[in-house]
């Protein structure tokens, strides 16, 4: 990334997910770097994959293409007190990553944390009215090349850790902002000044 810095870039997002501390490193390290940062979900940009495509300056999704958020979740081994502090780390990481959905989407963070309570899946044109990607690719120019076509990689993810396997299996999100992404940073600078 230190070779990048200042140039623009895109970045091809196609995850199911992962360590949500790590994703968030790479949300990080996209968001601090210098040069414009657009990002393409190509097909599938689900749990912490969806937080490391809030990083773009632009982001566009693939027709067909999938965002999910969810809390964060781990597995613990241990006793009463590990796991009482597990529960506290993922609390504290899921208010995390609910500011980060309403800082690109708009509305609160509490209006986000209950989405990702609900495991909310959105198809490409909701992902959009949910306010968390700006556009849906056109490929009708011919300047980009659809996912779909290929070597058929697409969507081979085991989605079944999941509760809904998919947006097809999933409820319609919910839908309504509360406030505009600039309105809610005026909100947190007044917060924290």
């Amino acid at each position: 990334m230190a070779a990048l810095d200042g140039r623009d870039i895109t970045v091809h997002v196609n995850s199911p997910g992962g360590d949500v501390f790590e994703g968030l490193a790479i949300y990080h390290t996209l968001k601090s770097r210098k040069g414009k940062t657009c990002v393409q979900v190509d097909s599938l940009a689900a749990s912490v994959a969806s937080v490391i495509a809030m990083a773009g300056d632009e982001i566009t999704i693939a027709p067909g293409g999938m965002m999910m958020i969810h809390d964060a979740w781990a597995i613990c081994v241990g006793n009463e007190q590990d796991m009482n502090e597990m529960g506290s780390l993922l609390g504290k990481a899921s208010a995390v990553l609910s500011g980060i959905y309403a800082a690109q989407g708009g509305g609160t963070p509490d209006h986000w944390r209950d989405l990702m309570r609900a495991e909310t899946w959105y198809s490409a044109s909701e992902a959009v009215e949910a306010g968390l990607v700006s556009s849906v690719l056109d490929y009708s120019t011919g300047e980009e090349e659809d996912p779909s076509e290929g070597d058929g990689s697409r969507n081979r993810f085991d989605l079944s850790m999941f509760n809904y396997a998919g947006r097809d299996n999933a409820p319609a999100p919910q839908t309504g902002v509360i406030l505009d992404p600039a309105e809610f940073r005026n909100l947190l600078k007044e917060a924290f000044t």
